[in-house]
């Protein structure tokens, strides 16, 4: 089985990922094809003959290839105690710049010369998770330290687990019969083996034609410092279950996804002849920002010639099964999964759709031709899609900008083939909006309640109302534009929800503050609740740097909704420009 294989699905090799203009790994991190130093699309729908400009970011990505060529190479830089590069048992999970907000906008604004690069790897000699730091153009660290994190396995390291599978005596045979596929589950890895300290990378196996009435889904964890395969007696790991039903189908296609790190960055300019509607910069969920990623992020984002967001992006999903029955769980939001958009590739990563784009949720299918972001005009809109990997689960992440200013923010939820998702669960998906309504000084939040509205003076948590009709507005002392948050009755409650008070709450008005982009949890199986109200200090938000924290909330029950997807799988709320 090659490893690009993926367990008996029908994958694409990385000479037809490359020939259809995307960008991806070699050897991991290094990263091929070139970028585009401008593009333009022009709209086939009707309408304002709506044009994309398109120009790529500079993301330093020589550099993070030279970081990651260096932590593989024998020769590389000590990486401190016996740890050197190039070790056998080292696997390097991601390369990135440090995000510059970490030390406030100010500071990322005015002093490019403080980039810097994060390494994650993890080394299994001495069972320990690292991070490494350095200057950019440096591939030589200078911080190095061991951190709690949870790494999720890389694509090359879950391959590397799965092909250990081919040595088992009773798993292998059948694998290389086609008569099992090889899937990414939930937990993606885990702690156990000899001492309980090793880590595991979990493979789950999907029966393709069950001959036998004890042929079930299996989750399965291999030991790749002892080059060993764990089963358990339940047939899956604690926070998960394996059964003889499977849901959430269809079965895991087994192509290509991204890792953490993926390049991807463009300028987009939306424009109609000499009218420009939009300027914003995108973000590809690869290479998004937080601990978890946070799907597709929009940064910059000017109205017709008036700033709007600084950043807009979801860095918390997370879900939680009825009785604790799998999970609960901290999901993932930069592993990009192939989704179905014909079209021209304008930049790597980055392609016009000739027709609107489907991921699972519409197509009912896990296959794709396209692994980044697509964008699709249509009439008055752009919209921005791209399909998301967490384990077994699959979701939309989307934008849409309208010519009339309005945003709509957009999240879907599905899953491929496992026993889990048979059960109830319920996810909540929380989108970060870093208002800078003209500019980030002088910004205010208006609630509406019972038909008036009400300037809310401190920061707070707050839920909405049975009726939906509880809104927001967030603008700036000296000017009379503003932007308006409506909810719409896919996004749920949280207090109605059945597994409150799991979900924190529903909306958080807060002051903008360095360090706040994500709230710092990464874990994947257990204490996964989004911890947001530690942000509340009570500090003054009338004529500050306004955030906004929007929750939204999605119960998947097999038994009451239609599968895999749907509208009614997608939440969001609407962002409306009043008086601009």
């Amino acid at each position: 089985m090659s490893t690009r294989d993926r367990g008996g699905g029908r994958g694409f090799s990385r000479r037809q990922v490359l020939a259809a203009g995307t960008a991806v790994p070699v050897g991991g991190l290094f990263w091929i094809g070139a970028s585009s130093a401008r593009a333009q699309m022009g709209a086939e729908a009707a309408g304002r003959g709506l044009q994309v400009d398109v120009a790529a970011v500079d993301t330093a990505q020589a550099e993070l290839n030279a970081v990651a060529a260096a932590l593989r190479s024998p020769t590389g830089p000590a990486l401190g105690g016996e740890v050197r590069p190039g070790a056998r048992n080292l696997r390097v999970i991601s390369v990135m710049k440090v995000d510059p907000e970490e030390n406030g906008k100010s500071v990322a604004e005015r002093a490019p010369s403080a980039r810097r690069w994060r390494a994650r790897v993890y080394d299994y000699d001495g069972q320990r998770a690292l991070v490494l730091e350095g200057p950019l153009g440096n591939v030589r660290p200078d911080r190095v330290f061991e951190t709690k994190e949870v790494l999720i396995p890389s694509w090359e390291e879950w391959a590397e687990a799965r092909d250990l599978l081919l040595r088992h005596p009773d798993i292998g045979p059948r694998l290389r019969a086609g008569e099992l596929i090889a899937t990414r589950p939930m937990p993606p890895c885990m702690k156990g083996g000899r001492n309980g300290r090793h880590r595991l990378v979990t493979v789950g196996l999907l029966p393709v034609l069950p001959r036998r009435l004890d042929e079930t889904y299996e989750i399965v964890a291999a030991d790749l410092a002892e080059r060993s395969v764990q089963r358990f007696a339940a047939r899956a790991p604690a926070g998960a279950v394996a059964r003889g039903s499977v849901c959430g189908a269809p079965p895991a296609a087994g192509q290509d996804s991204t890792g953490q790190g993926f390049p991807g960055q463009y300028n987009l300019t939306i424009r109609s002849g000499s009218t420009v509607y939009w300027t914003l910069t995108i973000v590809r969920p690869s290479s998004s920002s937080g601990l978890r990623g946070s799907g597709i992020e929009l940064r910059d984002v000017v109205y017709r010639g008036r700033k709007v967001l600084k950043r807009a992006h979801m860095p918390i999903l997370n879900v939680k099964y009825d009785r604790d029955v799998c999970g609960p769980y901290r999901d993932w939001l930069y592993e990009e999964g192939m989704l179905q958009a014909s079209g021209v590739d304008l930049a790597p990563g980055f392609r016009r759709a000739s027709s609107a784009p489907r991921t699972i949720l519409q197509s009912g299918t896990d296959t794709g031709n396209f692994l980044g972001t697509a964008v699709w005009v249509n009439g008055d809109e752009v919209t921005l899609m791209a399909e998301l990997e967490a384990g077994w689960y699959r979701y939309l992440s989307q934008w849409t900008l309208n010519v009339d200013g309005t945003i709509r923010p957009r999240f879907g939820f599905a899953a491929v083939a496992d026993s889990c998702v048979c059960n109830v669960h319920h996810h909540h998906a929380y989108w970060r909006l870093d208002f800078d309504i003209g500019s980030p000084n002088g910004n205010f939040v208006q609630q509406l309640d019972s038909g008036t509205w009400r300037t809310v003076p401190n920061e707070t948590t707050v839920f909405r109302d049975a009726a939906f009709a509880r809104r927001w507005r967030v603008g700036n002392r000296n000017l009379r534009a503003m932007y308006e948050i409506r909810p719409n009755r896919t996004d749920g409650r949280a207090r109605a929800s059945r597994d409150w008070p799991f979900p924190a709450g529903d909306v958080w008005l807060l002051r903008y503050r360095p360090g706040e982009i994500d709230d710092g949890v990464n874990i994947v199986q257990g204490a996964a609740q989004a911890r947001l109200n530690r942000f509340v200090n009570g500090e003054s938000i009338n004529g500050a740097d306004v955030v906004v924290w929007y929750a939204a909330h999605f119960t998947h029950d097999k038994g009451a909704t239609q599968e895999p997807g749907g509208d009614d799988h997608v939440v969001g709320p609407d962002l409306v420009p009043v008086s601009w």
